[in-house]
């Protein structure tokens, strides 16, 4: 069966071999850039297969793995042929990539040197792009808290906006105030905060996504991606300072928190 997909708001996309064809040819389920048709099952009997010289040789799966290519110019992961490649905290090699078509979306993280594989495939991408790292910090953090996902319902999702309106129109400290009176059972949703700091600040609002971002780090003071986003709007409007120091809080929450990483780096030395 081929999984049927859903829209943020939950309304049905529909199937990927229900959808029409490229001006180029087919591209929703018989092109591997638009997403082949597969389970986890079956990805993960291809991640064994690569364990082996069943469908390469020991020197082509050599070169495969081979970091070629370094992410950026002061990146700490590479491209090998297909994978993104970046040692861990632990001192181990994880062989990483996602995809997505705006609605189905997929992780694939091996952990080749720990013996564990992690394989995410969804029909809805909201709010899954972080899944696959948070098993990971599970499985290898001993500090690991878990976080108890908030429903992505429409009150919750009412809320959300409601608080984002609020801080648009009259600041963060009305948002603040707002978020401190939500009554039982009224949640903000991280996610959705974070696509709207994203859209201001690609259509030129810095300092609008600036307070949408600080609204999301008082909402999830725990979360990671919540402090990077923040850091990347100061970043944008050249304030190195609170960039830096929101990316410092990010790694600390997140000590595999790539991006915020390289920025750091790249930023000490400037």
């Amino acid at each position: 069966l081929v999984a049927t997909g859903y829209q943020n708001d939950d309304r049905v996309w529909g199937k990927p071999t229900e959808k029409q064809w490229a001006m180029d040819g087919p591209f929703w389920h018989l092109k591997g850039n638009g997403g082949i048709l597969s389970t986890a099952e079956d990805m993960f009997r291809w991640h064994q297969a690569l364990l082996t010289d069943r469908i390469l040789p020991d020197d082509a799966r050599a070169k495969m793995y081979h970091p070629k290519l370094r992410e950026g110019e002061d990146a700490a992961s590479y491209y090998a042929y297909g994978w993104d490649v970046h040692r861990t905290p632990r001192n181990t090699t994880v062989y990483w990539h996602n995809g997505a078509n705006g609605i189905f979306y997929a992780d694939f993280y091996r952990f080749i040197d720990e013996g564990t594989t992690v394989i995410l495939l969804t029909n809805k991408s909201n709010g899954f792009q972080e899944t696959g790292r948070e098993v990971g910090r599970a499985l290898f953090s001993p500090a690991y808290k878990p976080v108890v996902p908030i429903a992505d319902n429409e009150k919750n999702r009412s809320f959300t906006e409601h608080l984002i309106e609020t801080t648009m129109q009259q600041g963060i400290a009305a948002g603040t105030d707002e978020l401190a009176k939500a009554k039982p059972g009224q949640h903000l949703l991280e996610g959705s905060v974070n696509r709207k700091g994203y859209e201001l600040l690609q259509g030129g609002s810095a300092k609008q996504a600036i307070n949408i971002f600080r609204l999301n780090v008082q909402a999830f003071p725990r979360s990671a991606n919540t402090y990077d986003s923040l850091g990347e709007a100061y970043l944008t409007t050249g304030d190195t300072t609170l960039a830096m120091e929101n990316y410092r809080k990010s790694l600390a929450l997140d000590p595999e928190n790539k991006n915020a990483e390289e920025v750091l780096t790249r930023l000490q030395r400037e």
